[in-house]
């Protein structure tokens, strides 16, 4: 996903003081949300503004994709480049080590996971098979932390506008 995707076309209509407070606080938002809901240290300062001619947009650092990753979400896959390995795994206090074998294969213990459908929406279901990940749910930081900045900054986007519109 592209900067571009992730604009708010507000454009020419703006002044570009309004649009850097608009962009730096849904960077600050967003990042707000990074951190709270991934239990991540430094999620808020990832977050960058981007101020352009026809919009406002939230990026991160290139070292730090992953959040649009997880932001987007993330299907379920079978985990098939652990095949052969041996896995330490956590159960409690002890460290249990395992061997990632018949991956993919049914059986019948049914699990929680989240997928994708052929048009890209994400939706819940259950799942059985052995070594794969379970996905991830939306977690939508760039669209939550813009849609906050918009929302906050409302008065003087109209009042803009309208100003814009008398001319």
């Amino acid at each position: 996903m592209s900067v571009a995707e992730r604009t708010v076309g507000v454009g020419a209509v703006l002044s570009d003081a309004l649009k850097w407070r608009i962009a730096n606080d849904a960077a600050f938002y967003a990042g707000w949300l990074a951190t709270g809901s991934l239990k991540t240290a430094g999620g808020a300062n990832r977050f960058v503004p981007v101020v352009t001619d026809t919009g406002v947009a939230v990026d991160v650092y290139d070292k730090d994709q992953y959040y649009i990753f997880q932001s987007r979400g993330i299907a379920a896959f079978e985990m098939t480049s652990l095949q052969g390995k041996t896995v330490p795994m956590m159960f409690g206090n002890n460290v249990v080590f395992r061997v990632a074998d018949h991956i993919g294969e049914h059986t019948g213990n049914w699990h929680a996971a989240v997928m994708r459908n052929s048009f890209g929406d994400m939706y819940k279901t259950q799942d059985d098979r052995r070594w794969t990940h379970r996905g991830l749910w939306p977690k939508d930081f760039f669209k939550d932390g813009m849609s906050r900045s918009l929302e906050e900054h409302h008065d003087e986007i109209v009042a803009e506008v309208t100003q814009w519109l008398k001319q």
